[in-house]
């Protein structure tokens, strides 16, 4: 089986979790539901896809995962839900950061967060071609630039850099982080925001939206806190959303599904199990008491899943 090395910390320490297989990702729910063929994004050579939790800052990454390249994205975004105009994160954001700032927003869609800092010197990097179009027809400074070279050729510029629901898409997610530190002023503000693996998102079977080519890590909240530290910042505060009202069927669903498995010994798994498999069957037969039971004794077993979907983390450069 195959290891690395954590792309977050760097360290040669972690285990192996879950083999996927690629042909499963290709064929399963990606082509049934959102993307008609991802075949071109893997590599062949490469049939098995390992998930791994680095022992030291406990992220979870997918190994060699292949990436959604432009076209893909350009599939997802013809669904409404995927860029929504108004985010959790955006408001407890926008509460942190002063009037008058120099913001950079990283892989910021059509630029939906700088209504929420209308006082604010807003620029976006963004490489989705028509959401650049449509942010630009707002008014609003966004350009197609790669990261890298934006802190090439502004380093030490901004007083906030943030990015939200961006980091678990990056391949070297170190590298990237470590471009967001090099680009704020001494003493700046980074603001990040990811799905949280430390709520009920961790006990989701087939969550294929969570799987690559889309999601190539997941991030506990000590692995969130530790790449802040790992690059010069100083996480200050960490904040989960609520469950939101868009997600509470899931949610209880996720939950009581995690609670029945748990009383037959079983474990909810990346894609879904044989005991899972089986609980998807009886769940919409389940008495209403029983579902009651399984709910609770699902959030006795995974306390941290009565958070919402996502986490996001402030921290100052040193």
């Amino acid at each position: 089986m195959e290891k690395s090395s954590c792309p977050a910390c760097k360290s040669q320490a972690s285990k192996i979790v879950y083999v996927l297989s690629s042909e499963a990702l290709i064929t399963g729910y990606w082509r049934e539901n959102y993307v008609a063929d991802i075949s071109r994004l893997f590599d062949w050579r490469k049939p098995s896809i390992f998930f791994n939790k680095c022992r030291q800052c406990e992220l979870l990454w997918f190994n060699d995962a292949p990436v959604g390249d432009p076209d893909f994205y350009e599939e997802l975004q013809k669904f409404p839900w995927y860029y929504p105009s108004n985010k959790a994160e955006y408001s407890f954001a926008a509460q942190r950061i002063p009037d008058g700032s120099s913001v950079l927003e990283v892989g910021c869609g059509s630029g939906q967060f700088a209504s929420h800092i209308p006082r604010c010197s807003y620029r976006g990097l963004e490489f989705n071609q028509k959401a650049v179009f449509a942010a630009q027809e707002q008014g609003l400074d966004v350009v197609i630039r790669d990261l890298e070279n934006e802190a090439d050729h502004r380093p030490d510029s901004y007083d906030v850099v943030c990015h939200f629901q961006v980091l678990e898409h990056v391949p070297y997610p170190f590298e990237f982080m470590q471009a967001c530190a090099r680009l704020l002023r001494p003493g700046g503000i980074l603001i990040v925001a990811v799905p949280a693996e430390d709520s009920f998102l961790s006990l989701v079977e087939n969550g294929w939206l969570n799987l690559p080519p889309h999601h190539l890590t997941r991030w506990t909240d000590r692995a969130l806190q530790s790449i802040f530290r790992t690059v010069g910042v100083d996480p200050v505060e960490l904040w989960h959303e609520p469950v939101s009202l868009r997600e509470k069927d899931w949610h209880q669903r996720t939950i009581t599904k995690a609670g029945l498995m748990d009383f037959w010994g079983a474990k909810p798994s990346v894609l879904t199990s044989r005991w899972g498999r089986i609980a998807d069957r009886i769940l919409p037969r389940l008495p209403a008491f029983l579902h009651r039971a399984s709910f609770r004794r699902g959030i006795r077993r995974y306390p941290q899943a009565l958070r919402g979907h996502t986490v996001c983390v402030i921290g100052h450069k040193s």
